[in-house]
């Protein structure tokens, strides 16, 4: 009894071991590192999909003014709103420091801009409710993944600077 109750403590550790390598420790979101085998799985079967690149705005204010327990709690609120806007299959990452990258099976360009509508409407419900004495302001780039017409690597650099022209578009918006 006591040889098998050690032997699943240590499968239960390795099986602890192994998910920590993959995900990341503050949001539960997959990590960089993931991302990127994810993204190489991709590229050797040519799958068409979709990627949204996020980035929450002003996020150096939050870990400035209010301090890094609540930036790390603005990360795991993104990361939450972010699994409530997507679908149990697509994959999620915390892509680097305030950035966030999905990938997804969407293959319809409007399906996508519907998606990315609920996540929107998610942050405006978030920011409603007054939960945090902070609010979050996503910028977003998203297109589709055609594996004929580009490499990876240039899909992802496409939709970031998609993201950062949305940065850019919500500064010179009013308040």
């Amino acid at each position: 009894v006591f040889s098998s109750s050690a032997i699943s403590v240590l499968i239960a550790y390795i099986f602890i071991q192994k998910n920590q390598l993959k995900t990341d420790y503050l949001t539960g979101l997959y990590n960089r590192r993931q991302f990127d085998n994810y993204l190489s799985d991709l590229s050797e079967k040519k799958r068409n999909f979709a990627g949204v690149m996020i980035d929450i705005d002003n996020f150096k204010h939050i870990n400035d003014k209010l301090g890094h327990i609540i930036g790390d709690n603005a990360l795991e609120r993104t990361a939450k709103i972010l699994r409530d806007s997507f679908g149990a299959g697509d994959f999620l990452s915390r892509y680097g420091g305030d950035e966030f990258v999905v990938i997804t099976e969407i293959s319809d360009m409007d399906k996508l801009k519907e998606r990315v509508d609920v996540l929107r409407k998610n942050v405006l419900e978030f920011n409603l409710s007054g939960q945090q004495p902070y609010k979050l302001n996503l910028s977003i780039g998203y297109d589709l993944y055609d594996a004929g017409t580009m490499s990876i690597q240039e899909f992802i650099l496409h939709i970031d600077r998609l993201m950062y022209k949305d940065k850019h578009y919500n500064k010179n918006q009013p308040s």
